[in-house]
């Protein structure tokens, strides 16, 4: 399996189960654990996970962009009203 491949189902595996090991992944993908360790670096820096010892876990800001816009807007929607009001008088 291609780098770039690996790194999209290891993407995949956090968002569902929000937590990974290094050793099972390693496991999983027959790779090494030093070339997990890189893909989870790589992840890291995009801001997706969080490195833990051993494995990684989903980065939780990640949960807050991954909600669908509408859901979003919805949310806190009397606070949201609350400050257009009190924008609008100036």
């Amino acid at each position: 399996m291609a780098a770039k491949d690996r790194i999209q189902a290891i993407k995949q595996m956090v968002a569902n189960d929000k937590k990974v090991t290094v050793s099972n992944l390693s496991g999983i993908f027959q790779v090494t654990e030093e070339t997990i360790r890189r893909d989870l670096e790589k992840l890291e820096d995009e801001g997706f996970l969080t490195r833990t010892y051993g494995g990684a876990v989903l980065n939780t800001a990640m949960l807050t962009e991954n909600i669908h816009f509408y859901k979003r807007a919805s949310s806190f929607y009397e606070e949201k009203q609350l400050i257009a009001r009190k924008a609008h008088r100036g």
